[in-house]
């Protein structure tokens, strides 16, 4: 997401979350938590309140959570029942080229499970799917979304 796009619905996607959230109830209620990670794009600490734009986002969120149909037995969940974020805030690609490439480095090594900061959890209950059975995983997920 854009920094910049924080607080703006249709720019920002939100619409997307909103399916993710009323998906991953229908679909996902009984596994351990998801992990939302936002990439927040073209950050600059001159410009922007990096605490702020987190507390912002963290709020439209919530507020797309108590907006979203929730079956009848999850109404009263929480958003924190379902969900782990994290906000990581990238400085602009071409004003900052530097940091910018240290910083997608330092996410990228996070999607290595044998990392110390992980993306991934360590939870023995967490489904692994083999990559010779993805495809009719994702296919019956899709069918049935």
């Amino acid at each position: 997401m854009w920094t910049k796009d924080v607080g703006r619905a249709e720019a920002g996607s939100y619409n997307l979350l909103t399916i993710i959230f009323e998906v991953n109830l229908k679909l996902f209620s009984k596994n351990p938590k998801k992990k939302v990670l936002f990439v927040l794009r073209d950050f600059s600490a001159e410009e922007h309140d990096g605490e702020k734009i987190k507390q912002d986002l963290s709020e439209d969120v919530k507020n797309i959570w108590q907006k979203i149909y929730k079956p009848q037995n999850l109404e009263d969940k929480k958003l924190e029942d379902f969900f782990d974020f994290e906000f990581i805030l990238m400085p602009h690609m071409f004003c900052e080229k530097q940091k910018f490439n240290e910083q997608v480095e330092e996410l990228r090594n996070r999607f290595d499970r044998s990392t110390k900061n992980s993306l991934f959890s360590a939870d023995s209950q967490q489904k692994n799917i083999p990559i010779d059975g993805l495809a009719v995983y994702i296919g019956r997920i899709w069918s049935t979304i």
